[in-house]
């Protein structure tokens, strides 16, 4: 029976096209980390109960989104072996209840832009202004604009995001305004 050490290499080694480096780091955080006990442990000795006792202790202690991710990596895991492996039902799906995440409320109202574009501007350094700028008028993620090479701006004001959240099979091109790439222009090409 596979251990979920060799389970967990044999995802990741499938995983790896797919993934942008950024996941991959943040999956052999957790398993590192939150998983090392269990490590050497055969997949068909994972007990609900095991996944309920390692979700509620790491809800305490690090927190109900990083419990919840530990819980999704594992899922993950045991779901991808039993692809290959004869297992019982997944004991994380069987075990936990995840915790409720309320998402971030970042919003601004449009009472408020007059004020955000005020404080945009105000801004000195040239090369974080334009990429709050860049945030607030493509909606791309943090890691996106701020990952922002020249080589993927091409002439007609295209943007490709080479490895966006979802890695490289995610890739995707993004029309830039012609305010913002006035913005853009104005910065120094190696920055």
């Amino acid at each position: 029976m596979l251990t979920l050490r060799e389970a967990y290499q044999d995802y990741r080694r499938s995983r790896e096209d797919e993934l942008s480096p950024r996941s991959l780091v943040w999956y052999d955080q957790k398993v590192r980390v939150h998983l090392n006990h269990l490590l050497d442990t055969e997949l068909d000795q994972i007990t609900p109960r095991m996944c309920r006792d390692l979700h509620e202790g790491l809800s305490r202690s690090s927190g109900k989104s990083s419990a919840n991710g530990v819980a999704r990596v594992l899922k993950a895991i045991l779901n991808d072996a039993g692809r290959t492996t004869d297992l019982p039902r997944n004991p994380v799906s069987r075990g936990i209840r995840m915790n409720k995440e309320a998402p971030a409320e970042l919003k601004i109202s449009i009472e408020d832009l007059p004020q955000v574009w005020a404080d945009l501007y105000a801004i000195s350094d040239q090369v974080k202004r334009t990429c709050w700028l860049t945030l607030m008028l493509t909606g791309l993620r943090s890691h996106d604009a701020r990952s922002m090479r020249w080589e993927n701006l091409d002439d007609d004001g295209v943007l490709h995001v080479p490895e966006p959240k979802g890695g490289r099979t995610k890739a995707f091109d993004l029309p830039l305004c012609t305010y913002l790439r006035a913005e853009l222009d104005c910065l120094p090409r190696h920055s």
